[in-house]
């Protein structure tokens, strides 16, 4: 059995310059509000379609995260006409920064750097590592090839657990827009 693992397809939000300007940790929060609602671009759709033609023709079915860019990825991956299914638990990993930096104006790369690290300093590391685990509990019960379309850091989290887990081995990964990251059940 093998899991596809397909980050989504270039999506608005990327277009911006996230190194360019300085914005204040509202405004940041903000901007990670309005990321839930962005869409795929031109070169997001032609993505996910060209990213179609790498996938096996006998996967089961796809699943999804609920936010709109996976969806339109997956609408365009499907076109074996397979069932679409959305799982919440697939959403982007999401944490706001520190309100000790709340008079500060960074560039939304140093905030989502920020982010990261405040994260892993939570322990929020051990509830990526109980999802994923969930997640790939409710997979083996399929026992079939799946499609599974999220965000970067959700699938980063998937790749890294399958690392210390004997039964599963990291056949590929590729983190990049509509990468496919691949992982074998043995």
């Amino acid at each position: 059995m093998k899991i596809y693992f397909v980050r989504h397809g270039e999506a608005t939000h990327l277009e911006e310059d996230w190194h360019k300007s300085r914005i204040s940790r509202k405004e940041f929060i903000k901007k990670m509000i309005e990321w839930e609602h962005v869409t795929l671009t031109e070169l997001g759709k032609s993505q996910a379609i060209n990213v179609a033609n790498n996938l096996p023709n006998d996967y089961k079915c796809i699943y999804t995260s609920p936010l709109l860019r996976t969806k339109q990825t997956a609408d365009r991956l499907n076109v074996l006409n397979k069932e679409v299914h959305i799982i919440h638990d697939l959403k982007e990993i999401v944490t706001t920064p520190p309100k000790i930096f709340m008079f500060m104006k960074l560039s939304i790369f140093t905030w989502i750097h920020i982010c990261i690290v405040f994260s892993l300093l939570k322990g929020q590391v051990f509830r990526m590592t109980k999802k994923a685990k969930r997640l790939y509990n409710f997979f083996f019960e399929i026992n079939e090839d799946i499609v599974v379309v999220s965000h970067a850091m959700r699938i980063r989290s998937f790749v890294y657990y399958a690392y210390f887990i004997p039964k599963l081995k990291v056949v590929k990964k590729d983190f990049s827009t509509c990468g496919i990251s691949v992982i074998e059940i043995k």
